[in-house]
């Protein structure tokens, strides 16, 4: 199964020592659907370890989100509920980057609560993924987001040199390229990898244990994102 961190860049964030927390509540009355929610959700960031050959540290992070959603259980009804989720974070002090382990959308709901507190600021870059085409030895797929047709709204393009078929050209005329999949050189073996113009990077293979994977990423950071374009 593969696994997506979201990557996000870091200008302020505070020291949390091993089994210390950091909570960001959420400010000020919250409203859903006319009525005011008692306990509104929070986000709890837990340090849990570190791993010194990278000078990394082992975040754990629980999010609470509000779900609009109307059910029941049993003889109970609801509007709506609170979904929590719990994933790991991996904060990369020198490099001034947070890594977040886990679905993009969860990932944007916990930074914009994260950045409510004074002493945690960042941004997310926004690449231009066509930039770094020249880096990467073979693309094996491409998404592209279609603005300008009525037709679709995103095409898809998958096998060996990709980047060579007519219709790839095309898209590359007339959309925007917002995904791309390759294969990176890790120490003695090929990766299987995707990068989002979010600054998301998907991992495909299963054979990396977590200092790896975490090593691998920041390198594609280096070798890559960073040299990427950025939209203004």
């Amino acid at each position: 199964m593969a696994r997506s961190y979201s990557i996000f860049e870091i200008t302020k964030f505070p020291e949390i020592p091993v089994n210390g927390k950091i909570i960001a509540p959420f400010q000020g009355v919250m409203m859903v659907s006319g009525e005011q929610i008692q306990d509104p959700p929070a986000t709890e960031v837990e340090a849990i370890s570190s791993i010194p050959k990278l000078d990394v540290q082992v975040l754990r992070i629980t999010h609470e989100m509000v779900i609009n959603q109307a059910g029941r259980v049993y003889d109970k009804h609801f509007s709506r509920f609170v979904s929590e989720s719990k994933f790991p974070a991996y904060y990369f002090a020198q490099d001034k980057v947070l890594l977040l382990k886990c679905k993009k959308p969860v990932a944007r709901s916990a930074i914009r609560m994260l950045l409510k507190r004074e002493d945690i600021d960042g941004y997310y870059k926004v690449l231009i993924l066509d930039s770094i085409r020249p880096y990467i030895d073979k693309l094996k797929g491409a998404w592209f987001k279609m603005e300008d047709s009525v037709d679709v709204s995103s095409q898809a393009f998958f096998g060996p040199s990709v980047d060579h078929d007519i219709r790839f050209s095309k898209a590359m005329d007339e959309g925007e390229m917002n995904h791309v999949r390759f294969d990176y050189p890790f120490k003695d073996e090929q990766v299987h990898v995707g990068i989002s113009s979010d600054c998301t990077i998907s991992v495909f293979n299963d054979d990396l244990d977590e200092q790896s994977e975490l090593e691998m990423i920041l390198e594609i950071k280096k070798d890559l994102l960073d040299k990427a374009k950025v939209k203004e």
